[in-house]
């Protein structure tokens, strides 16, 4: 008996996968077939259309206009469908970005199920909250220092931030940023007094 169910269950889900047109992201097949139908899930889905950011000359105001409209164009048709089906009560959450041309929605299962199914559909991956380590009990102020520029850091013009700064007027104030890297300055004059969370591991892995 087990073993038939067993192969029923495999067999269920080559079939549910081989009709699907847009990649699932480890889990969420678990995701769908676990959850009752009566549950909604929230996963962020990503657009078949990309933006080709080659055909456009360096001007960041046109190609982020360029992205926009790209998002709004290949969202169009998708929008429509979710919006009534959001009047039915069967999706309580959509918000769209147009830097990745895609969007986050909160829906239940055979929503999901059928917008993997669209053909203008690239990805959908599960959306999932991510946990900040609990704070270190050596206090930041501990930190050695090595001495720091006056002048624009290179990794800041390499991404071009500075002409962000300048051409909009917009230093990113009131964001709040996640960051995993080998370290930083924490008393360096961008950081100090703005590091909400900090947690130090050493190269096993351990705090």
């Amino acid at each position: 008996m087990d073993r038939k169910i067993t192969v029923a269950f495999i067999i269920f889900c080559l079939s549910f996968s081989s009709a699907h047109s847009a990649n699932m992201a480890p889990g969420l097949l678990e995701k769908l077939t676990n959850t009752s139908k009566d549950t909604q899930i929230s996963v962020i889905v990503f657009m078949k259309e990309s933006a080709d950011l080659s055909i456009l000359p360096y001007e960041l105001k046109n190609k982020v206009s360029y992205m926009e409209l790209l998002s709004e164009k290949s969202q169009r048709n998708i929008m429509k469908y979710l919006d009534i089906e959001q009047k039915r009560g069967k999706v309580s959450k959509i918000k769209s970005f147009w830097s990745i041309n895609g969007f986050v929605i909160t829906a239940y299962p055979e929503i999901i199920s059928k917008i993997l199914r669209r053909d203008d559909v690239s990805k959908i991956i599960l959306n999932k909250k991510i946990k900040l380590p609990e704070e270190p009990e050596t206090r930041i102020s501990k930190f050695t220092t090595t001495p720091y520029s006056v002048t624009i850091e290179t990794n800041i013009t390499q991404i071009r931030a500075e002409k962000v700064w300048f051409n909009y007027g917009n230093r990113g104030s009131g964001a709040v940023v996640g960051i995993a890297d080998t370290g930083c300055q924490p008393d360096h004059p961008d950081l100090s007094g703005k590091i909400l969370k900090m947690s130090a591991f050493d190269v096993h892995g351990m705090k």
